[in-house]
């Protein structure tokens, strides 16, 4: 149990330092990516509910704590996006890395539309905005689809050692 908790603990703290000093100058059309997510995704997929859930969360919160002005938006949603992603494995799919892969684009898609949507909502309730929906279609072409394309492709890239990593640990 301590070599699991050291393990994510360490992914965790090398995949932050890399999304917050290294990737935000990386941007492709204005966009950098969320390595944490991508983590989230792996690790979730292979775990329990209740692993997906408390990872998603301490995820979340270290996100909420490094790079947001409020404490509980990434942690909620990254704990219900770490349970998306454990009820996404089927037994039958469980070492299937080509199944991995597909549903990626659906679920990081699903994850940039649901975050737009509540982040808008709490900068409405702020008051740093008033218009809920300003601009949907240009925040579309100019955030949220360069976001799910990077998020997707470095997820890609790093799938294999999170997902080496991830087998290493349950033997």
């Amino acid at each position: 149990m301590k070599k699991k908790v050291l393990f994510y603990a360490l992914w965790i703290i090398v995949l932050l330092i890399l999304q917050e000093s290294i990737f935000i100058h990386f941007k492709i059309l204005g966009v950098s990516p969320n390595l944490l997510l991508a983590f989230v995704f792996c690790f979730s997929f292979f775990s329990t509910e209740r692993n997906a859930i408390g990872l998603g969360l301490v995820v979340g919160l270290v996100l909420d704590i490094f790079c947001g002005r409020l404490i509980g938006p990434y942690a909620i949603l990254m704990m219900y996006s770490a349970l998306a992603a454990s009820l996404l494995n089927f037994s039958k799919f469980k070492n299937s890395f080509s199944y991995l892969a597909i549903i990626t684009i659906p679920y990081f898609a699903i994850y940039s539309f649901i975050e737009y949507f509540f982040m808008r909502l709490l900068h409405m309730m702020t008051a740093e905005s008033a218009v809920f929906l300003k601009d949907f279609s240009g925040t579309m072409e100019a955030r949220i689809l360069p976001q799910i394309l990077y998020n997707v492709i470095i997820f890609i890239v790093l799938a294999y050692p999170m997902v080496s990593t991830i087998r290493f640990i349950k033997r």
